[in-house]
């Protein structure tokens, strides 16, 4: 029996694709049929290629969307404990690319840029709401009142603005490290699959 979705030949009777890991609706005694062959072709040198993915952009945005959300989640938590929330721009990256991939159903060099600009502006957002809190329990005042204070803060406060602007940083410098890891990682298994 053969894979519908890869094509490679399957044990009979098997659930999940060992190769691919589709799953199998119903038995292919047949391997998948070859794309049309062109008038120059000899017939018996067709070559079957992998099937292709079909990316779903704006499924890929939310998806890198909400894997990179994961992100801010545990900045929020590492910042509110005390800890250097640094790792946070990591799990972000990986939570972006993650989420494109399963919404989107592929991956390409686009939604590579679509994730390293998502990561960057949540990462701004996290930075922001981890500061937002700290100004509102120092001055007693509410959240939506602690990011309005920030940018005051940034322009009077020497103290405030180097501390921002270097977490800011540590953000991004540990997301991009994790995200050039994940771009070489990716561009091997495709040159793989190729």
């Amino acid at each position: 029996m053969f894979c519908q979705k890869c094509g490679k030949q399957i044990p009979d009777g098997a659930t999940f694709c060992p190769f691919c890991g589709a799953q199998q609706g119903h038995v292919a005694d047949t391997p998948p049929q070859p794309e049309a062959q062109s008038e120059t072709q000899n017939p018996q040198q067709t070559v079957r290629s992998a099937p292709q993915k079909q990316e779903n952009v704006l499924l890929g945005i939310v998806g890198a969307f909400l894997g990179s959300l994961v992100g801010v989640v545990v900045m929020v938590i590492l910042d509110r404990i005390g800890f250097v929330a640094s790792i946070s721009g990591v799990v972000m990256t990986l939570g972006a690319v993650w989420g494109y991939n399963r919404f989107g159903k592929a991956l390409s060099t686009k939604s590579m840029i679509i994730c390293v600009i998502i990561v960057a502006a949540m990462i701004y957002i996290g930075n922001m709401v981890c500061w937002a809190i700290a100004l509102s329990e120092a001055f007693s005042y509410g959240f939506i009142d602690g990011v309005r204070a920030i940018p005051a803060h940034l322009a009077n406060d020497s103290a405030f603005s180097e501390g921002y602007y270097a977490t800011l940083l540590q953000q991004y410098l540990f997301a991009g490290v994790s995200a050039v890891v994940v771009i070489v990682k990716l561009v091997r298994e495709n040159k793989k699959a190729k």
